[in-house]
């Protein structure tokens, strides 16, 4: 792809031909690109809003009920005709009566477009942080309310990345989530489960966090592999909250110590691959599960805890509840 910076309409001229196809996008407009793209995919035409919610917000009448959305798409040979016209005129508006005249197509586009902040006439500076949340919510959905722990560290997350993205505090959050699986695995084996359990379920908080952090810098950028880290970082959590839990367990269970918080991860592991859909998230919410079992390994009622949440989760991945039927998963 080549850019050329044009100051005259001789120059574009000269590097545009009658059979190019020109895209003239108006200087401070953000559209929805899927929308556009579909609109202009298959010949030219000129994207319009309904006149009486445009024009209030800065877009350019074209006609008693409509106003131009700020894109267009049109034959080459309309360049052409701009060096019959003064040189100061404005380019952009100029090709669009061009286009007019030619019989261009009008596609008058959703207004909801408008209403639900996808195609802006100009981003200004009091409102810009609350249009890079809208379009940060289209290309990322955080997890559902039915895995609340991930739910509210990921919009925490979304939210603080605006004012972290690209300095030094953007690696706080996973710099947390490493010292605190450490300071965890070092409480268990000073003998405080519980109180790794807790660092372990900041520490998850601070992984999800973190995790939002690297969604946000990937987007808009072309698709690539799957980082490690991110396996390796699920995983190891894994490891550390059976770790914890076989210390917080009583002594007298002798190998069911191991055997009960393993049969239970081991569970919500499979829930995540093979549960109903629905409910994926909630199987792989750790944060979740650190807050109710903390407290009961502080009570000594971990091994209980840690068999009932068992029996629920069997229960579950045999239910689907879209149709309330037993599933062969």
């Amino acid at each position: 792809m080549r850019f050329q910076q044009i100051d005259s309409i001789e120059r574009l001229s000269a590097l545009v031909t009658a059979a190019d196809d020109i895209v003239v996008l108006l200087d401070g407009v953000m559209p929805d690109l899927e929308v556009a793209v579909s609109a202009i995919r298959e010949r030219s035409a000129v994207l319009a809003f309904a006149a009486d919610d445009a024009v209030p917000l800065g877009f350019e009448r074209i006609d008693p009920t409509r106003a131009w959305s700020g894109l267009l798409q049109t034959r080459g040979e309309s360049v052409a005709r701009l060096l019959d016209m003064p040189t100061d005129i404005d380019m952009a508006s100029t090709l669009l009566r061009v286009a007019l005249q030619a019989g261009t197509r009008v596609v008058e586009l959703d207004s909801r477009l408008l209403d639900e902040n996808r195609w802006h006439r100009a981003i200004l500076e009091e409102n810009k942080g609350a249009l890079e949340r809208v379009w940060l919510r289209r290309h990322l959905a955080p997890a559902t309310f039915l895995a609340p722990g991930p739910a509210i560290a990921e919009r925490i997350g979304m939210r603080l990345s605006h004012d972290v993205s690209g300095s030094r505090k953007e690696r706080v959050p996973l710099a947390a989530a490493v010292m605190g699986g450490i300071l965890a695995f070092a409480a268990g084996l000073l003998g405080h489960p519980a109180m790794g359990l807790a660092i372990a379920g900041i520490g998850a908080v601070a992984w999800a966090i973190a995790s939002m952090f690297e969604r946000v810098a990937r987007v808009g950028t072309p698709e690539r592999a799957k980082p490690l880290l991110p396996q390796v970082m699920n995983w190891a959590y894994d490891g550390l909250i059976l770790f914890l839990l076989g210390h917080a367990m009583p002594d007298d269970l002798s190998w069911l110590r191991l055997y009960v918080p393993l049969l239970l991860l081991g569970l919500l592991r499979l829930g995540q691959t093979l549960g109903p859909p629905r409910w994926r998230a909630s199987y792989g919410d750790r944060i979740t599960l650190l807050v109710l079992l903390t407290p009961l390994a502080w009570a000594g009622y971990v091994a209980p805890a840690c068999a009932i949440l068992s029996l629920i989760v069997l229960a579950t991945l045999f239910i689907d509840r879209d149709d309330g039927e037993l599933t062969g998963a």
